[in-house]
């Protein structure tokens, strides 16, 4: 089905942008990897209100591992440059609660 095929094309697109990111990281920094999966977040979403055919959507999936895995690695890597020695894992403590609290509000606040 259509919704299957999405995911295929989310992983397929989201694999090599985890394995490349520490290269991208290595030569740009974090906040470059976090504006592109930024941009290619408002792309996407932007693009599926407009998408006149599935095919369109498939192709937008793409971006998901730009914004997915780019958003990720991005972020991990910038709390473990701006986190105290000592603090590394405090600070992705952190992040996974600061990521996850909007959904907890979300469910009980709708």
């Amino acid at each position: 089905t259509m919704n299957g095929l999405t995911v295929v094309f989310t992983v397929l697109f989201e694999v090599p942008i985890f394995y490349l990111a520490p290269r991208f990281l290595q030569k740009h920094g974090p906040g470059k990897l976090l504006l592109a999966a930024g941009i290619a977040y408002v792309v996407r979403v932007i693009g599926y209100t407009i998408a006149p055919h599935m095919s369109i959507v498939l192709l937008l999936e793409t971006l998901h591992g730009v914004s997915y895995a780019g958003g990720k690695a991005g972020s991990v890597e910038y709390i473990a440059q701006i986190a105290p020695k000592g603090f590394e894992a405090t600070g992705q403590g952190l992040l996974i609660f600061v990521n996850y609290i909007g959904i907890v509000v979300g469910l009980f606040g709708g």
